[in-house]
């Protein structure tokens, strides 16, 4: 089985990798691939090079799950509140079902933008990287809360 980054979509060869996790999603898409005969057989991975850019996206997918959630559930809220200022309680139930349905096509939606997390805990390579990525991270926003004194330093000085 062949080692293939996700993000470079390049061969990996050597250590110099970082599994990613096998979810429900990756094995529908292999389970799909090898019913129409056309599966591949790759270990997916992410290389060294790309595991910031890996964990990005995956943020981003993230995120925008979390968004979808939200804005459903605002729009069921809603969807309640009108019905019954209307009077019509009748509606709750339909306007409910076609919150349900939406909700449903938003999440259809937004896994087009679906990506694999990094299984960083499977190997010692993994567990190195995530604890260098986790410095990294916390260096960015000590300084990002140097600046923002920085900046609010000359502002005061300025109102004396």
């Amino acid at each position: 089985m062949a080692k293939v980054c996700i993000v470079g979509k390049e061969q990996v060869k050597g250590a110099n990798s970082i599994p990613v996790k096998e979810d429900i999603f990756i094995t529908t898409i292999r389970s799909i691939k090898e019913f129409f005969k056309i599966a591949a057989g790759n270990e997916l991975v992410v290389c060294l090079y790309h595991v910031e850019e890996a964990v990005k996206k995956r943020k981003e997918f993230e995120s925008s799950i979390i968004k979808v959630v939200a804005l459903v559930s605002v729009l069921a809220v809603i969807a309640v509140i009108i019905s019954i200022l209307n009077g019509n309680f009748s509606a709750v139930v339909s306007s409910l079902l076609l919150v349900v349905l939406l909700g449903l096509l938003l999440v259809i939606i937004s896994l087009f933008k679906y990506y694999p997390a990094v299984d960083f805990e499977s190997s010692k390579l993994g567990i190195k990287v995530k604890k260098e990525l986790e410095l990294k991270e916390k260096k960015e926003k000590e300084q990002k809360g140097k600046k923002v004194e920085k900046a609010e330093k000359p502002a005061k000085k300025n109102k004396k």
